[in-house]
């Protein structure tokens, strides 16, 4: 009878080792702290997000303030925009998109 070489599986993590020594009651205390975390980081975030959404300015990142731009810097800003897309197309003579 030939004996059959064992499989060697891989090592998992350092982490998932330490977890496993564990005691359970210790796991299932850790485990309820995580879970009370993230239920209360998620409804914060849900009041947040609502709170923004009924906001009269929800994304406050896509309109600069009042009075910040002038008609000539919007000018200068889609004269550089066209500028950059002449570079880019003639880069890529044949691109149609």
């Amino acid at each position: 009878m030939t004996a059959t070489p064992a499989t060697t599986s891989p090592a998992f993590p350092w982490w998932v080792r330490g977890l496993a020594a564990l005691p359970l009651p210790l796991l299932y205390a850790l485990f309820a702290a995580l879970a009370w975390l993230v239920r209360v980081a998620v409804r914060f975030r849900w009041r947040v997000t609502v709170l923004n959404l009924g906001a009269k300015d929800p994304i406050h990142a896509i309109r600069p303030p009042a009075g910040s731009t002038t008609p000539e810097s919007d000018l200068a800003g889609l004269e550089v925009l066209a500028r950059l897309n002449r570079e880019h197309a003639a880069e890529r003579p044949g691109d149609t998109r």
